[in-house]
């Protein structure tokens, strides 16, 4: 849902044998409507829990 709302995945840049590498994480940026109202982020921060809840192995 993240990736069809056009938000961002992060991505950090790490140094592999001398050579910078680029890692993509398991997380997105909220959408730029989203980041104006808190009743917008609301069911995109619900969404972002309930995967990291299913996510979490104890």
């Amino acid at each position: 849902r993240f990736e069809a709302e056009g938000c961002a995945r992060f991505a950090m840049t790490m140094t592999k044998k001398g050579a910078p590498v680029q890692m993509s994480l398991g997380y997105y940026s909220a959408p730029v409507d989203a980041m104006e109202s808190a009743l917008a982020m609301t069911p995109w921060a619900r969404l972002a829990l309930e995967s990291a809840r299913k996510a979490h192995r104890p």
